[in-house]
């Protein structure tokens, strides 16, 4: 088993390094590579059966378009092999069509994705989330904070139940790809989503803290589903 974690020191916006030591945690026998953004990506000549990128600053998405793009084919390659990504944030905007930068500026994506963004510095959204999975029958708890608003054709990963915007369609879902607004981070948030995306990587035994895990998130999706809660 090999795990590529891309650019963890950019790459780690919001707490989102919890997903690292969780899988890490969940992994203790796997080849676990951390790819550094002056590194070549392993995944480029070697096989990898789980690839990870965190959010990270505007500035930094310039960067790391810049890096993957030489990739471009590589990595759509692996996504129509079923290889199991997981984007966080705006990691999942690089693959898109383009991104509007806050200052107007536009850079171009990988262009894998059908998916736009555009970032609004000044205007932040924030909300809790609920929302469904089609594989999977406990409900999605989560958070959104974030300056962008995104446009996609792309099958949507969460069918939102309960969001601030009412919005219909949360992510992204593309073969094995997922790509989710939601920190938290979201693999400790939803223990039984997170051995869904394991389950694809032949994980069989019990999640790291499962009970413990479970125990709070069923605290959480208990408090969410109050009536009188603010999202």
């Amino acid at each position: 088993m090999t795990i590529e974690i891309l650019f963890p020191e950019i790459c780690n916006l919001y707490g989102d390094s919890g997903n690292v030591l969780f899988i890490e945690k969940n992994f203790p026998d796997a080849q676990i590579i951390k790819t550094k953004l002056n590194e070549e990506p392993y995944f480029n000549k070697n096989k990898v059966d789980f690839i990870y990128m965190g959010p990270m600053t505007e500035k930094n998405c310039i960067k790391v378009c810049q890096k993957l793009l030489p990739y471009k084919k590589k990595i759509k390659k692996l996504i129509e092999e079923n290889t199991v990504f997981l984007f966080i944030g705006n990691a999942m905007d690089i693959l898109g069509e383009k991104i509007k930068l806050h200052n107007k500026q536009e850079i171009e994506g990988l262009k894998i994705l059908k998916i736009t963004s555009e970032n609004n510095l000044d205007t932040r959204y924030n909300s809790l989330f609920l929302g469904s999975f089609a594989l999977e029958k406990h409900i999605i708890v989560g958070y959104k904070s974030q300056s962008k608003q995104m446009k996609s054709e792309e099958k949507p990963l969460f069918t939102v139940i309960k969001e601030k915007d009412n919005t219909h369609q949360e992510g992204v879902w593309n073969h094995n790809f997922f790509g989710a607004n939601l920190l938290g981070p979201i693999l400790i948030l939803n223990p039984y989503f997170t051995k869904y995306i394991f389950s694809l990587l032949n994980f069989k035994k019990k999640l790291y803290s499962e009970k413990e895990l479970i125990a709070a998130y069923e605290k959480r999706l208990k408090e969410y589903q109050n009536e009188n809660i603010k999202f």
